[in-house]
């Protein structure tokens, strides 16, 4: 695993380490994928928080987010390799990026890179989480437990 301090995105807080089993678990089953996009989410979280809490300084937090999104993008293309997860060939990362490309249309940049594609749809994930906190506090779990089974779908390949 990945653990540099210069990467402040790579997996700052070891839960995706903690939450890999013994044996190797595909990101395409919906219930690893879906602990892998709240461990995401946890870390775009802990990013506001240390932000809101003065810790850090805004740009260091939007630094952060925008190394969340690197760092988890590239373990979805399969650039990062994560001990107790697996890729799949088939669709880590070209068929994942096509199906983004096809199902995001304009939202994310169709000519970029398959990995800068992962990387913006997971952006656009972090948009609307940093959303759903301005929502009333009583609104906010389910609306993100909506947004998860929304990237449940979207990175796994089922229309959402």
């Amino acid at each position: 695993m990945n653990n540099d301090r210069k990467n402040p995105g790579a997996d700052p807080t070891g839960l995706l380490q903690s939450i890999a089993g013994q044996s190797p678990q595909s990101l395409l089953r919906p219930d690893v994928l879906g602990r892998f996009v709240r461990a995401f989410l946890g870390d775009l979280l802990r990013a506001v928080d240390d932000v809101n809490s003065g810790r850090v300084s805004k740009d260091l937090g939007v630094a952060s987010t925008q190394a969340s999104c690197g760092y988890y993008s590239g373990v979805l293309s399969g650039r990062v390799k994560l001990d107790g997860f697996e890729t799949d060939a088939h669709w880590h990362p070209s068929g994942l990026a096509s199906f983004l490309r096809k199902n995001l249309g304009n939202r994310v940049m169709v000519t970029k890179s398959d990995e800068d594609v992962i990387s913006e749809s997971l952006a656009l994930l972090a948009h609307a989480l940093f959303a759903i906190l301005s929502l009333p506090e009583d609104q906010r779990e389910p609306a993100v437990d909506r947004l998860v089974s929304y990237a449940i779908g979207q990175l796994g390949g089922v229309a959402g």
